[in-house]
């Protein structure tokens, strides 16, 4: 016994640089592993904004120093500004500097349609955002003509059903974006004696389309509150667009590209994540949990976030008796 602890003990003595790597591979496996993620400490700052044309501009700017974004908080003591371009971009034609209030920057100037506008924010640690959008001008629902026809269920059977048309003029550019939205009234929700509904409560409607131009945007569902499409505007012809038999108020919302490439993005992102928490071993095969999530479209340089313009335009499809002229 004492030979080989004599061995050992000679073996060390002349091997120091074995034996010190051979005592800190010891170390390392029954010691607690302490994980650090790379960039975790870095902050970050996300500024949304979604310009209409008559409108004030709103634009929240939020920071999280968490890179996982678990802890967000309104970016205070900012100067954000907004300065109108000129049609041929040589100048900036006004300047809005916006202030906070209720944890959002905002304007009293209202913006206006057919023109580009650039989006500037510096924090109060230095940290330089911009970026830049057009609001176009809206493009108006022509009419809106309710009629039954074919329809095509999602099993592959053949019917009929309620249809809404709609009809309107793209401008005369290369591609028009756009983005369609039904409302419907909550009729009882403030009735007088009568019935009648004192104030106009309105609340999205879901609508199903499976229209050619909207299955063209190979969206992920055809289920939605809202549609992004895109048209060539080069003809100059009217088009049409049919949805399943919408509710009363349709809207047509004429979008920057910003925001038609965020929105399309949006609805790939959330399609992809919404599998990742899966709560059963059966969803372990389901085939969707393989969707790669994509990364959100961001106009923002410097951060992260979006700056996008849109006008809109609104159809009400029918009237109750007492709003007939």
């Amino acid at each position: 016994m004492k030979k080989a602890f004599y061995i050992e003990w000679l073996w060390m003595k002349t091997h120091p640089t074995i034996t010190i790597a051979l005592v800190f591979i010891y170390y390392s496996c029954v010691s607690e592993f302490q994980p650090r993620f790379i960039g975790s400490d870095s902050d970050i700052l996300v500024a949304n904004s979604f310009i209409f044309a008559d409108s004030v501009p709103v634009v929240s700017l939020m920071r999280s120093k968490n890179k996982l974004g678990d802890d967000w908080h309104p970016e205070k003591n900012a100067s954000v500004k907004i300065e109108k371009i000129s049609p041929n971009n040589s100048s900036d034609l006004q300047t809005f500097d916006l202030l906070l209030v209720d944890s959002v920057y905002k304007s009293l100037i209202p913006l206006e349609a057919g023109f580009e506008y650039r989006l500037k924010v510096r924090s109060k640690d230095g940290i330089i955002l911009s970026a830049s959008t057009y609001i176009p001008f809206p493009v108006k629902v022509d009419s809106i003509v309710r009629s039954q026809g074919p329809v095509m269920s999602f099993d592959g059977h053949t019917g009929s059903t309620n249809l809404d048309r709609i009809f309107f003029h793209p401008k005369a550019e290369a591609v028009n974006y756009f983005e369609t939205k039904f409302y419907r009234r909550d009729v009882l929700s403030n009735p007088d004696e009568w019935g009648i509904a004192v104030e106009d409560n309105y609340s999205i409607y879901k609508s199903y389309n499976r229209d050619e131009i909207i299955l063209s945007e190979n969206l992920p569902d055809q289920f939605l509150f809202a549609f992004p499409f895109s048209v060539n505007g080069n003809a100059g012809s009217q088009i049409q667009l049919t949805f399943y038999r919408g509710s009363m108020v349709f809207i047509l919302e004429t979008t920057s590209a910003e925001y038609y490439h965020y929105k399309k993005s949006l609805y790939a992102h959330l399609d992809a994540i919404s599998y990742q928490a899966f709560t059963s071993t059966s969803d372990l095969y389901n085939p969707s949990i393989f969707k790669t999530p994509l990364p959100l479209f961001s106009n923002i340089e410097g951060g992260r976030g979006i700056f996008a313009g849109l006008s809109r335009d609104f159809y009400i499809i029918e009237r109750y008796w007492y709003e007939e002229d």
